[in-house]
């Protein structure tokens, strides 16, 4: 449950081997990130923005 809250910030694997056919997806084989790392550092972005200090800090301003 704990990842929903950070869904397609990361991908899953059951084995080392497949850790590393994971990594193979994110670039290409000149190196340039592939469209999968893309998407997946935009919503990594997008998620870090709303657990930004400026953000959380808000929202302890309207608990007092």
């Amino acid at each position: 449950p704990s990842f929903k809250e950070v869904d397609g910030c990361y991908i899953g694997v059951g084995s080392a081997e497949e850790w590393l056919e994971q990594l193979d997806t994110l670039r290409n084989p000149d190196g340039t990130p592939t469209p999968k790392y893309k998407e997946i550092s935009t919503v990594c972005l997008e998620k870090a923005e709303k657990y930004h200090i400026d953000n959380i800090s808000k929202l302890y301003e309207q608990l007092t």
